[in-house]
Formats: C-alpha cells, structure tokens, sequence
C-alpha cells in the first residue's frame, strides 16, 4: 500500500495513495491527512469507467479552456444543481465509495 500523498524535497507534485477494497475505502492515515492537511488525494476510490464518462459528459457540456465561450463564464457553478442533465455527474455525487470515504 502506499503511505497518504506527500511532496517531496525533490519533486514539485504530490502521489496519491490508493483506496482500499470493500466497505472502508479510505485508511486510517489517509483519513488522518484529510483531517490534518484539508487533503486526500486517493487513487481508486472511484471506478476508471464512471471517471471516463464523466470527463467525455463535460466536454459536451462546458466550453473549451481559453476559448471565447469560456471567456464569458462569470458565475462559476451558479448553474449547477443536483440532480444534474448529467448522468456521470449524478453517478459521482451519490457513488456509494465516495459517500464512504466522506462519512
């Protein structure tokens, strides 16, 4: 298993750590960083598919960066509601890992 994200002298980024299988999700270190640091970054807690369609949903729905459609964007989520016209994004707000990890 690896130890929770960390940096490094020598790096400039952080490495997740990875979740564990089953009913808790994330380690007891990893729940300590998120308590201690306001972070957790864990690989694996949500599946690879469900990731994957979620970004190819947001490419339909939200305007390229740098281009003139973004350029209008003011209100920064103010259109976001729950339920969402998205089904990924649905799917990631109640996917049972995640509301594991944050319980």
């Amino acid at each position: 298993m690896t130890t929770p994200a960390t940096e490094t002298p020598n790096e400039s980024f952080l490495e997740p750590s990875n979740a564990q299988s089953g009913t808790q999700p994330l380690t007891g270190l990893q729940i300590e960083q998120w308590h201690t640091k306001g972070f957790a970054l864990i690989d694996g807690l949500i599946p690879h598919d469900l990731l994957n369609n979620l970004l190819a949903e947001a490419k339909e729905l939200f305007p390229g960066i740098g281009s003139k459609e973004a350029a209008q964007i003011t209100d920064f989520g103010e259109g976001m509601v729950f339920p969402s016209s998205s089904v990924s994004l649905n799917d990631l707000t109640l996917h049972p890992r995640l509301l594991m990890a944050s319980a």
